[in-house]
């Protein structure tokens, strides 16, 4: 606590000298300790040279990866995507291994989705993963959570439609709807693909009306000069 007080305007020197003890908190058997130790690493993060300061660290603070704690999870997820001025590489496999998890916390793995898409966008195993990611049982807000991460991310790509496309089945009302506005939000592309499931959407009927509402509402957005 006392060196936290200090990081937001301490000299790198100062940080680079408390770090080790940092980490050997972090590895404490016990987790109020361990939480002490990742807020003061995630005030480093916010530093912007925090990318620098950590890089030796980076395996340590995926190890929280393995904490039944999902605090101390989203912990490692915030402090690793939070990197600036941003993550570096060495990041990117550390959380594609815990979204490969099935053990951990649905809802910080669905966070770390967010910083997997914004920071390494380009990756075809993102692809891969946020897709085994969706096809498990979640529940209707970790859906609707990667959906919105999913609207307004650079990923464009025909699979990251199609994964949305397949979410206007699912049985939530709320996630069909998110889906629907996602669609939108990916563009005339997107719509275009998406029009026959559409169609069926807002004329099927046991279909509440607001999502066949919602589904000819983004039938009317595709037309010449959209984008």
């Amino acid at each position: 606590m006392k060196v936290t007080e200090h990081i937001a305007d301490g000299q790198p020197e100062e940080i680079s000298r408390a770090l080790p003890s940092i980490v050997v908190a972090l590895a404490h058997h016990d987790d109020k300790i361990k939480l002490y130790a990742a807020v003061a690493l995630g005030d480093i993060a916010l530093r912007p040279d925090s990318g620098e300061l950590l890089k030796k660290y980076l395996n340590a603070i995926g190890n929280l990866f393995n904490s039944s704690s999902d605090r101390l999870q989203g912990s490692a997820v915030l402090i690793l995507g939070s990197l600036k001025p941003a993550p570096p590489p060495e990041v990117w496999p550390l959380l594609l291994t815990y979204l490969n998890r099935t053990d951990r916390d649905t809802h910080m793995q669905a966070a770390a989705i967010f910083y997997l898409v914004w920071h390494f966008p380009r990756k075809p195993e993102d692809l891969d993963v946020i897709e085994r990611f969706l096809s498990r049982p979640l529940g209707a807000e970790t859906r609707i959570g990667i959906l919105t991460e999913l609207a307004g991310s650079p990923l464009k790509d025909v699979r990251v439609i199609d994964m949305v496309i397949r979410s206007l089945d699912d049985p939530e009302q709320s996630v069909r709807l998110k889906a629907i506005q996602t669609l939108t939000h990916l563009g005339q592309h997107a719509l275009l693909r998406a029009e026959p499931a559409m169609k069926r959407l807002a004329e099927r009927s046991d279909e509440p009306a607001e999502v066949k509402d919602a589904a000819r509402k983004a039938l009317k957005e595709i037309g010449p000069g959209k984008d």
